[in-house]
């Protein structure tokens, strides 16, 4: 009875101007509370999202980056095409990239194995000897030395290894995405001296990473 009569008496009061500014004054609260809960329940901070962001890209990144060890592994060009770029790839024994060129277009990487034309590629740390290999050659012997999909150290956006070589990598890819994978050796004897490191450089197409440019590192003479 006593709540009948109050919500009357307020019905009777909003008729007057005291009576609808304080209807306006508690609507407006009410709103006020009622908004501000809803924004602090459904609006995250660029802090509390980032991570999640990060660690995906990581974990795309690196689902890429073995796929291509595992078609490098077993030479299977026809699928390292279809993980290239349109821009084609870029290989390099040392960690040093000009994305200006491309050492094999996207078109010929599934044709490596039957092209037998020989490219000098560089000269060797110490003697200077120029290389002179076909690409098939190259890549066996400069490129894909050891099994990098099984490397202890995955590092996304980062070098790895230290030697006396001249290390671009972080400069030269420019804003593309780079993804290391690092061995810091295999014989004790040589305390560590033996260690090697693959860079995979990707372009992005259709939200797909795709290889631009394979670099090594390693120890020098």
């Amino acid at each position: 009875i006593h709540a009948c009569q109050f919500i009357i008496n307020f019905l009777h009061m909003t008729q007057t101007k005291k009576g609808m500014g304080l209807l306006l004054t508690i609507l407006l609260v009410a709103f006020a509370f009622y908004g501000g809960y809803a924004y602090s329940k459904n609006t995250k901070t660029p802090l509390e999202e980032q991570p999640i962001a990060d660690e995906s890209k990581k974990e795309k990144l690196i689902s890429a980056s073995k796929e291509i060890m595992r078609a490098l592994a077993s030479r299977y060009y026809e699928k390292l095409e279809t993980l290239s770029s349109s821009d084609g790839l870029s290989l390099n024994e040392v960690p040093q990239l000009d994305l200006s060129k491309n050492d094999v277009s996207k078109s010929e990487i599934s044709e490596i194995p039957k092209n037998t034309n020989v490219y000098l590629f560089g000269y060797t740390d110490g003697k200077g000897d120029p290389i002179n290999l076909t690409l098939a050659e190259y890549i066996t012997k400069y490129i894909h030395t050891r099994d990098y999909e099984k490397a202890p150290e995955v590092a996304v956006g980062k070098t790895l290894g230290s030697g006396n070589s001249l290390n671009s990598v972080l400069q030269d890819v420019g804003s593309r995405e780079f993804i290391a994978f690092h061995y810091p050796g295999f014989d004790p004897k040589y305390g560590g001296m033996d260690w090697t490191t693959m860079y995979l450089v990707f372009d992005v197409e259709v939200g797909k990473y795709k290889l631009r440019a394979i670099a090594k590192d390693n120890w020098t003479i």
